[in-house]
């Protein structure tokens, strides 16, 4: 009776480590499991391992059509980029207007995000490190504070490009950034664009060449702010140089 006792009490001790064990396995695996979900899975590339926190950045509302190739171009004057990764949609295989740039130093990451609120494409781009999310509140700062450093140009020959556009602003300040928004479906240019100025005291220059002639047209050089409406004054410029052509004949 002693040995059937100590040998049930084996037993019992030996399902209590079992036990022990199993508890101990499906915690591991639980965390392994949220581990997993939290692990953003564009931020790991087969070979090369998990990009590195402090010289990546987050790309934001970027136009749908940009690839990797031009976003790499866009960002190489920030510094000398190692990865880039643009985000799609798992069921469409379509982009989602984001993407990760790691960059081989923490310098290029600190250059990027610096650019934030640049203007792409008719697009503003939201740039932050990877592991930061910008805020409301910041988005709303800078696009006031970038709104004081741009001017609308409207009634713009489609054969202007950005050559011209310096050249016609030269007397105004250093530019940094010039836009031409272009149509979706033909990707022919929309006729304005957005011209962004290193120091917003070049904006006082820029708009008094409103109604200067520029590429054979008298075209509208506004406030980034004030351009709402500028359809009616287009129009005014434009009838108006109707009328003269008009009345030469």
């Amino acid at each position: 009776s002693d040995s059937e006792s100590s040998s049930s009490s084996e037993e019992e001790s030996s399902l209590e480590y079992d036990q022990e064990e199993l508890d101990h396995k499906k915690e591991d695996d639980q965390e392994r499991s949220t581990s997993k979900k939290e692990e953003n899975p564009y931020l790991v590339t087969k070979g090369e391992g998990r990009f590195r926190e402090d010289r990546t950045v987050f790309i934001g509302q970027l136009p749908k059509e940009a690839t990797a190739p031009q976003i790499r171009a866009l960002f190489s004057r920030s510094g000398t980029i190692s990865r880039i990764v643009v985000m799609k949609f798992k069921d469409t295989g379509r982009p989602m207007g984001s993407a990760f740039i790691e960059f081989d130093q923490v310098e290029g990451a600190n250059n990027a995000i610096s650019r934030n609120g640049e203007s792409y494409k008719g697009k503003t781009l939201r740039i932050n490190m990877s592991s930061q999310k910008p805020s409301k509140s910041s988005g709303a700062n800078l696009s006031r504070d970038k709104d004081a450093k741009l001017v609308y140009v409207g009634n713009l020959n489609f054969k202007s490009d950005r050559a011209e556009l310096i050249q016609f602003f030269k007397n105004c300040g250093k530019i940094v950034n010039i836009d031409f928004p272009r149509w979706k479906d033909s990707n022919k240019k929309r006729g304005f664009a957005m011209v962004e100025f290193l120091d917003s005291k070049s904006i006082k220059q820029a708009v008094k060449l409103n109604g200067k002639e520029l590429d054979g047209r008298e075209v509208i050089v506004e406030l980034r702010s004030d351009n709402r409406g500028t359809k009616k004054n287009s129009g005014n410029i434009v009838g108006q140089k109707r009328k003269r052509q008009s009345s030469k004949k």
